[in-house]
């Protein structure tokens, strides 16, 4: 049975056991993209990397093999330092929004666009515990900034944030939602602006959205039923799993900055002719456990890499359709929960802030 140290922690594991299997044995949490309990390591993502001790060498935790005597180094500032590197080079193509842009927008960071999901549901008290968080502004002339900020209105009007927020603030709350949370902003990745072609393929993945004009209330309040038709028009522009999302997660924790190695980014693009699942290729940072979980099923045609180095893209094979790379639903949720940045995202997969 192999001995090894982690910052001065003995640990003996068993035999062709990993230095993150050592790690986590004694509680040490190296972060991890690409690893899959169960599947054998990538070694794409890099965040997990470790020094080994008395040498220049790092290397990655999941797929190495802890040896007799090796002493490695994890909690230090230079691998700390190195992981916040390996996490920053990958969301320097990350191409998503962690936070919509009216709610980066909103004084009080109020999670405007849950609100308007609970108003599309017909949930009003909860949609009034979120508003009720910050108090909204008197109606005026002037769209306040985040109904400026609103992505929508870049294609014909945007959303009437204020109208809503007033709507919702008047009606009785529940104590369910009464966790919204304001003035606190974590870690957000922001896409930016798109151009007209892109944005057309961005309202598309709201289909019913491109197609209500804007709803004007009939007195100085919405009715249900105009607030309702209202929220309809929401592009959802934030991300659809911000809570399991682990580059996210990480980012965070590291202290990384999303804007260190930015490039114009390679468009937007959204497949959405699976019926249970949706893939944003541009959140995806070529981890591979989508292709190695649909290789190893024997399902579908499954998911391929492209390209090489930097330009490397997992993508459907050939010309084939995501319905043809996942057709067995089973194997699609397996690739879905496995995806660490919501890039592959089940239809059903509910609303995560609950």
């Amino acid at each position: 049975m192999p001995t090894i140290r982690i910052d001065d922690k003995a640990i003996d594991v068993p035999d062709g056991a990993t230095v993150l299997d050592a790690a986590r044995q004694v509680g040490i949490e190296i972060p991890t993209l690409c690893f899959l309990d169960g599947q054998s390591p990538l070694t794409t993502c890099m965040v997990c990397l470790v020094k080994l001790a008395g040498t220049d060498r790092f290397v990655p935790a999941c797929g190495t093999v802890a040896v007799d005597g090796q002493a490695y180094e994890s909690e230090t500032p230079e691998v700390h330092a190195m992981r916040r590197e390996a996490l920053e080079l990958l969301l320097g193509d990350h191409l998503g929004d962690c936070e919509a842009p009216c709610r980066l927008a909103h004084p009080h960071y109020l999670d405007i666009p849950r609100m308007i999901r609970h108003i599309a549901a017909d949930e009003p008290g909860r949609a009034a515990a979120i508003a009720r968080a910050a108090p909204p502004g008197e109606p005026g002339e002037t769209a306040p900034p985040f109904e400026r900020a609103c992505r929508r209105g870049r294609r014909d009007e945007p959303v009437a944030i204020d109208a809503l927020l007033r709507f919702a603030a008047s009606r009785d709350a529940d104590a369910a939602g009464a966790d919204a949370m304001r003035d606190h902003r974590p870690f957000s990745v922001i896409m930016g602006g798109l151009d007209e072609q892109e944005l057309e393929a961005f309202a598309e993945a709201a289909p019913d959205a491109g197609k209500q004009p804007r709803v004007e209330p009939a007195g100085k309040l919405y009715t249900l039923d105009e607030a309702r038709r209202e929220a309809g028009r929401c592009l959802h522009c934030d991300c659809r799993t911000p809570v399991s999302c682990r580059l996210r997660h990480w980012a965070e924790r590291y202290g990384a900055d999303p804007r260190t190695f930015r490039k114009k980014h390679h468009g937007f693009r959204l497949h959405d002719e699976h019926a249970s699942l949706v893939f944003e290729p541009g959140k995806c940072i070529a981890c591979g456990l989508c292709v190695q979980i649909a290789r190893e099923s024997g399902n579908g045609v499954g998911m391929t890499f492209e390209g090489r180095g930097f330009a490397v893209r997992v993508k459907p094979p050939f010309a084939a359709g995501m319905d043809e790379t996942l057709d067995d639903e089973a194997v699609a949720r397996r690739c879905a929960e496995a995806c660490p940045t919501a890039a592959l995202v089940m239809r059903d997969h509910g609303e995560e802030r609950e």
